[in-house]
């Protein structure tokens, strides 16, 4: 952006400049510049608090248009969830005691457990 000088000390810009706060070779020369943002830690925060605050909102309309049977629910639904999640932990530790490919991560662990306790064909109905 180029600037010319009037007879009232005022700047006239004679060229447009797109960038608003300047060109990006002037920040990657700068060692100052830091890359800003949120760490994968913080963002995957974010996103379960956003998925959880948006059920627990919907939450009390829910229950005012079941009536008592609606609390019920909610806490038979949520031992459920309890009970599932202990039960896949338990088959994911016994799948990693067994066998030593599974000991590292592992991207997908619940094929992996369907496979070792129904088979191949079971492993490939989980991913679909």
């Amino acid at each position: 952006m180029s600037t010319v000088s009037n007879s009232s000390n005022c700047k006239v810009l004679t060229t447009f400049d797109p960038t608003p706060y300047g060109t990006l070779k002037e920040k990657q020369n700068d060692t100052s510049f830091r890359k800003k943002g949120l760490s994968v830690w913080l963002a995957s925060i974010f996103i379960v608090g956003e998925m959880a605050g948006s059920g627990v909102l919907a939450l009390p309309r829910a229950v005012a248009d079941a009536g008592w049977s609606g609390i019920a629910l909610t806490i038979f639904c949520g031992g459920l969830s309890l009970y599932s999640g202990i039960s896949l932990g338990r088959c994911w530790s016994m799948v990693e005691e067994r066998y030593d490919e599974h000991k590292e991560k592992s991207r997908y662990p619940y094929p992996c457990i369907a496979e070792k306790a129904f088979g191949m064909k079971m492993r490939y109905s989980i991913l679909y």
